[in-house]
């Protein structure tokens, strides 16, 4: 008995120390290289006969659990096409904690390779639907703890993503969403987390170039996902030409559901620090911009929704010298025309000569300012507030520089456009609205015989869809008025009216050379026509440089000349005139 368990007891050792050695050779088996490899092949074999495709793995490694490494990795779709191909796969894990559902992923590393997705130009389906339906389950999903995900480092290195949707036709020209195509693609993503409803990553760096000519030199932000908002720090782009800087770029709203109304219910916060946008880039989402090449320079703070977007803090720079700064409060624009626009400009400067450079889209012709407006060469305008809609709204400024002269609003101008007519009146009618202050009339008109101009007036006027202007009740207070190398002084015009190109007036001129009064209408038409009561109590014609001798004209019965009757094409009135008013007096 005591040699038989002898026996049995060396027939357990043996089988227990081959057991074991069958073990540690298993262990090391699995962990060579060829005998995973074969592994792979056999697995990949077995998929590709389940899914009617080819799937190829050149060589697989794994050490134990915390690293697996695929090489020359190959997956085609049901029509023979590259699903997705890449040189080499590394995941590497520091905590597998399957009870907890909790892994910690140390790197994730996909280099040199290629992904095309597409929708098939019959079906419009997917070309890795066979594989979503391959691996999907009638049953219902079984309840289980939440994954809790940590992913130090995602690379992907020189890897090129193609998406296609052969229904629809490739645009000549601008970032096509139906055809996409990324090359040279390289993305560093780091600490990725997923907790609960929130996802959270850094986007270290991210190139790419598209196929439209974009090209993304270095992306960075740090991403935090989750059902109250989409929120992005420390924006950086670069491109070929642009260098734009977000401190920060937030979506706000109370659950996913907002974005079935983007419009109301998600908010914008977002700080665009001092950047440089080179508008190539924007032509490339925005075809319409095609041709458009010249760099702003801009900084501004966007808040709320689409509805009643404010951009606050604006400062935008175009060309050498134009400038916008202030706050612009858009209107919800589905409202139309009707749609309420609030802007507050601190300082708006435009240089004629930037505008002009300013490339427009291809196609356009530039812009090219013609006499007299050319002759403004800018336009620096202090403290500008636009309140209304299109409609109906009310502007104010306090001052405007030109190259000219300077003009001020002394009041708010409101200004109507109704029923095909463009109306603008003062906002109190009961005082002056405009002051200008040495005005080159003369040059802005191209006339030599007229120079500066200052004073207070108002007036109130419309144009309607045909283009004629009318102007009512002009009131004017001139402190001067330059004609003929002379500048007239305390002039006062009431009950001005323009229309249908005759100017009717009520004229007065106190200067100490000229003392008279005039009422009547002026043709300014192709036509010249004068017609007038005027009476003149004294006029130094000589001083006024009307006469070379030195001429005195003077009323001293204070008595009214006849009315005036001149038509005129191509006579001088001043001579005409003369004559009449030594008649007279």
């Amino acid at each position: 008995m005591a040699k038989l368990l002898k026996i049995v007891g060396r027939i357990i050792g043996i089988s227990f120390e081959w057991l074991l050695i069958f073990i540690i050779s298993l262990a090391f088996l699995i962990r060579s290289s060829p005998f995973q490899t074969y592994l792979a092949k056999q697995a990949t074999a077995y998929l590709s006969t389940e899914l009617n495709t080819k799937i190829s793995v050149e060589k697989l490694e794994i050490v134990f659990l915390d690293k697996i490494a695929l090489k020359g990795v190959k997956a085609l779709d049901q029509s023979g096409e590259t699903l997705i191909s890449t040189a080499e796969i590394l995941v590497t894990f520091d905590k597998l904690n399957f009870s907890k559902n909790e892994y910690v992923v140390s790197k994730v590393l996909l280099s040199d390779g290629s992904a095309w997705v597409y929708k098939s130009k019959k079906e419009g389906e997917f070309n890795f639907q066979f594989i979503v339906d391959y691996f999907s389950s009638d049953a219902p999903p079984s309840k289980s703890k939440p994954i809790i995900l940590t992913v130090n480092s995602i690379n992907l290195a020189n890897f090129d993503l193609r998406y296609d949707d052969l229904q629809k036709e490739v645009l000549p020209f601008g970032l096509d969403y139906d055809h996409l195509r990324l090359s040279k693609l390289n993305l560093e993503v780091g600490n990725l987390t997923m907790k609960d409803d929130v996802v959270a990553f850094s986007i270290n760096n991210l190139s790419f170039k598209e196929r439209c000519g974009f090209e993304a030199k270095q992306f960075k932000t740090s991403v935090n996902l989750s059902s109250k908002g989409i929120r992005l720090k420390k924006f950086t782009l670069k491109t070929a030409q642009s260098n734009l800087y977000f401190s920060k770029l937030n979506l706000l709203f109370s659950d996913w559901s907002a974005f079935d109304a983007f419009e109301d219910k998600v908010k914008f916060d977002i700080d665009i620090q001092p950047s440089t946008l080179d508008l190539t880039d924007v032509s490339y989402f925005v075809s319409a911009m095609e041709g458009m090449t010249d760099k702003i320079r801009l900084s501004a703070k966007v808040v709320n929704p689409i509805k009643n977007l404010s951009i606050q803090n604006l400062d935008l720079r175009v060309g050498k010298q134009t400038l916008v700064q202030g706050t612009i409060n858009l209107p919800d624009f589905r409202k139309g025309n009707a749609a309420s626009l609030s802007v507050y400009l601190q300082k708006t400067y435009v240089s004629l000569a930037d505008l002009e450079a300013f490339k427009l889209p291809k196609g356009t012709a530039p812009l090219k300012f013609e006499a007299p407006v050319s002759k403004l060469q800018f336009i620096d305008i202090e403290q500008l507030a636009f309140d209304g809609s299109f409609e109906d709204f009310k502007v104010k400024i306090k001052e405007v520089k030109t190259e000219l002269g300077d003009v001020n609003l002394l009041q708010a101008i409101h200004f109507e456009n109704k029923n095909d007519i463009f109306k603008f009146y003062p906002t109190n009618a009961d005082s002056m609205a405009i002051n200008v202050t040495n005005f080159n009339l003369g040059s802005f008109l191209d006339n030599t015989q007229l120079g500066l101009v200052s004073g207070k007036l108002k007036l109130n006027g419309d144009v309607n869809e045909n283009g004629d202007f009318a102007m009512h009740n002009l009131f004017a207070n001139l402190s001067r008025f330059d004609f003929n190398n002379y500048a007239y002084t305390n002039i006062s015009v009431q009950d001005g009216e323009l229309a249908d190109e005759n100017l009717f007036a009520d004229l007065k001129i106190k200067d100490p050379n000229l003392d008279l009064a005039y009422n009547g209408n002026i043709s300014i038409g192709a036509k010249q026509k004068y017609e007038f009561d005027l009476q003149l109590d004294y006029a130094n014609l000589f001083e006024l440089n009307l006469s070379s001798n030195c001429i005195f004209l003077r009323n001293e019965r204070k008595r009214t000349c006849v009315r005036l009757f001149i038509l005129c094409s191509n006579t001088a009135l001043v001579i005409l005139l003369l004559n009449r008013l030594a008649q007279c007096v």
